[in-house]
């Protein structure tokens, strides 16, 4: 038995947390994000959602008003919207005044932009806070115990709570472990997880309608190298054509080692 990591590379909105659910599915594996243990502080510090955080990457966009970036001023409600008076750049014009909704991120403070400002701060801290940290919770993943024929995971995971014990829950000894990570934005990352992990899988989704963002996590993810993947699977037709080419992938990934 052996277990194995598969990273999934690719900018927001190409599919990476969508490859995650059917690999994961067919695999029987854990998803582990890189950013899981700065979502669940997210979580904490700000009272942002799990939803926000780890649903559909375009609610990460969304700013949230209790905390501004920005002067704003007089509060109102509208059509059961919510909107603030502003000077300039505004979404909406009312009685002669400028407003922007509640959620309009150059005002509020969005957790993709929290996500982003804080983790670079640790990566300027050291290079490999995320990576050194997801290899530890995959070791820990991959302990087993035997039990007759049979073997159980000792433990498992939730990216809202992290590692978990189980009890109780016992596997074919034929069965390998498959972990999950979908956020890989940098090369580099790619390269260090590989270097310390013995079985590990890339893989890259190349979505090209996806409009590439100015903040370096986006640039970096078209600077990967990807003679380097394992597998880069485009995303430019139908989502039931690229849910089919992930699904055809989890044979190929079982017997890759």
């Amino acid at each position: 038995m052996k277990s194995t990591i598969i990273t999934i590379s690719g900018l927001s909105g190409s599919g990476k947390d969508t490859a995650a659910e059917i690999l994961s599915y067919g695999l029987s594996a854990d998803i582990v994000g890189l950013m899981d243990p700065l979502k669940r502080f997210m979580m904490d510090m700000y009272g942002f959602t799990y939803d926000s955080l780890f649903s559909d990457s375009q609610k990460r966009n969304f700013g949230d008003d209790r905390y501004p970036v920005k002067q704003i001023g007089e509060k109102i409600t509208k059509d059961n919207k919510t909107l603030y008076e502003v000077d300039s750049d505004y979404d909406e014009q009312i009685d002669g005044k400028n407003y922007v909704y509640s959620t309009n991120s150059e005002y509020f403070l969005s957790p993709r932009v929290a996500l982003r400002t804080c983790s670079m701060k640790l990566q300027n801290t050291y290079l490999h806070t995320f990576e050194d940290k997801l290899l530890r919770v995959c070791k820990k993943l991959s302990i087993v115990e035997k039990n007759g024929k049979y073997i159980s995971k000792r433990y498992g995971y939730s990216r809202s709570k992290g590692i978990e014990i189980l009890r109780g829950a016992n596997w074919s000894l034929e069965k390998d472990l498959y972990i999950i990570v979908p956020d890989v934005r940098f090369e580099s990352q790619v390269k260090y997880i590989k270097q310390n992990f013995e079985n590990v899988v890339s893989i890259y989704i190349d979505r090209p309608s996806v409009n590439v963002g100015n903040h370096v996590t986006e640039k970096s993810v078209l600077d990967i190298d990807l003679d380097m993947m394992d597998y880069v699977i485009k995303n430019d037709r139908s989502l039931a054509y690229f849910e089919l080419q992930i699904k055809l992938l989890v044979n190929k990934i079982q017997k890759i080692f």
